[in-house]
């Protein structure tokens, strides 16, 4: 079957429908296809911008780890960063992509500070450390808020969390397995142990 004549929204709308009932394509493509096509929900259009900051700006805590198109070693895939991201969402509801970025930014750039402490090794890059990072935000966050307000920064952030990564076994971070709850389960426990009045 031949289609002449389709605008590009047309095209990409078909090329979704054929490559999803038939070979499946890569779920990293399919998000880009899906803003071509116009047919991103508002999360997916809020999830796309965030990582495209992450990806783009100078200050990013995970300058250099994002990979956009393909899956990579040690590189955090559009995928794997929305699924770290997309329960957070409820937390920004009147907040636009910019906002999310810079509080989500802070927020790693204090862990990744903590963590460059401990170790060279870029730990945030790797999947499974990087969405039990994510997870425990909102521990962290509510502390913050409660210390803080709503002004946001990774100095502050970081006085939140270095605690947790005060006397704590690097073995934690280097044999995570595949279950990114374990590890954030451990670094609540670790939050709450902490808790001083």
């Amino acid at each position: 079957m031949i289609y002449n004549g389709l605008s590009r929204r047309e095209e990409t709308r078909l090329f979704i429908d054929i490559n999803t009932k038939q070979k499946p394509v890569q779920s990293q493509l399919l998000l880009d296809i899906k803003q071509l096509a116009e047919t991103e929900s508002e999360s997916e259009e809020i999830l796309r911008e965030v990582f495209d900051l992450f990806h783009n700006e100078a200050d990013s805590a995970l300058s250099g780890y994002m990979s956009p198109a393909t899956a990579a070693k040690s590189k955090i895939t559009r995928v794997t960063f929305n699924n770290g991201l997309s329960p957070l969402l409820q937390l920004f509801t009147s907040r636009g992509s910019d906002e999310v970025y810079q509080i989500i930014n802070s927020y790693l750039k204090a862990v990744s500070s903590e963590i460059s402490k401990k170790t060279t090794e870029p730990l945030l890059a790797k999947p499974v450390i990087f969405r039990a990072f994510l997870s425990f935000f909102p521990s962290v966050a509510q502390r913050y808020v409660d210390k803080h307000g709503n002004v946001y920064t990774a100095e502050k952030f970081q006085g939140i969390i270095q605690p947790v990564f005060s006397n704590i076994s690097m073995a934690k971070f280097e044999k995570t397995g595949t279950s990114w709850t374990n590890l954030r389960d451990y670094l609540e426990k670790r939050l709450a142990s902490k808790l001083s009045l």
